[in-house]
């Protein structure tokens, strides 16, 4: 049973809206291009799991802080009173695995996933002992990419491999007796411990006024549309969605790059482009926000 479903993280939708708005450095271009290839390695683990999850508890895409230390776990579940905690690499091509450490074809050495997944894992587990969580943690690294070779590397339980997944899960939902109340219980307070508004610190820098303003197509990211006088249509790829739909979905663009600027009809007339009206602004405001203050002080959350 999924209790969090997998979300677009935050930095990949920050990156995914800034390629579009503004000229990404070379560098910040990889960090989006790795954005990309992570969470689709993470999406490719899900399709190895959905059939087996119905008798686990499943928690995707946390963001935690504990202690002062910021960290994500791609995937947890939780099975018989225990836990089992995923780091999804997505990586291809050659790995060589040689004293206790991982090298790549050019020969440099690469961090191994498996310290930082051992790190949440204690975090976590700390965590949880302080209010009384006896818990068993099983930590895996999954080398999603099925064209990732790993040379030489030792019979190692905590690497698994795509060719071994469906055995992997077949084995954990056969063995569990399908959840309890205490793995209910479990598994609310470790949702409660997710920050849902958990933002990275080394995101660029992007003032609103440098931003390409204008409401994307959600599909080819075009900004050309024709209109009716409900819908908007992309003539590039065809998407037709309700103009009432579109400034929305430009409203909630802008929350999750401006989380602490107000929010305004103004300053969303601005982010659409000036292309529909103010007066249309403010009722998709009213109709999905609340209302504070009168006038030209008007704000919204």
């Amino acid at each position: 049973m999924i209790l969090k479903q997998r979300t677009e993280p935050i930095t990949y939708k920050i990156y995914e809206s800034l390629d579009h708005r503004m000229e990404l450095s070379l560098k910040e271009k990889k960090k989006y291009e790795n954005q990309l290839i992570g969470y689709d390695g993470e999406q490719q683990f899900d399709s190895f799991m959905s059939p087996y999850q119905e008798p686990l508890l499943v928690l995707n895409g946390l963001n935690f802080s504990i202690e002062g230390m910021d960290f994500q776990i791609d995937s947890l579940v939780i099975a018989n009173g225990e836990l089992y905690l995923y780091e999804v690499k997505n990586h291809s091509g050659h790995y060589y695995y040689r004293d206790n450490a991982i090298y790549n074809k050019g020969g440099y050495r690469v961090r191994n996933p498996l310290g930082q997944a051992d790190r949440s894992a204690e975090l976590l587990y700390n965590y949880l002992l302080n209010r009384g969580y006896h818990l068993k943690v099983h930590l895996f690294v999954v080398f999603i990419h099925p064209d990732f070779i790993f040379n030489d590397l030792p019979p190692h339980t905590s690497y698994l491999f795509p060719n071994q997944l469906a055995a992997h899960f077949h084995n954990l939902s056969n063995q569990s007796r399908g959840s309890n109340q205490r793995d209910m219980q479990l598994a609310q307070e470790i949702l409660q411990l997710h920050d849902e508004y958990y933002r990275p610190k080394n995101l660029p820098v992007y003032p609103f006024d440098q931003l390409e303003k204008g409401i994307f197509c959600p599909q080819c990211f075009s900004k050309a549309h024709t209109d009716s006088r409900q819908n908007r249509c992309c003539p590039t790829c065809g998407y037709i969605e309700s103009i009432k739909s579109a400034i929305k979905r430009n409203i909630e663009e802008y929350r999750f790059l401006f989380p602490n600027s107000p929010l305004t009809t103004n300053v969303i007339y601005e982010w659409c482009g000036q292309i529909y009206s103010r007066r249309r602004i403010y009722l998709v405001l009213k109709e999905n926000f609340q209302s504070h203050l009168k006038g030209p002080c008007r704000y919204y959350t």
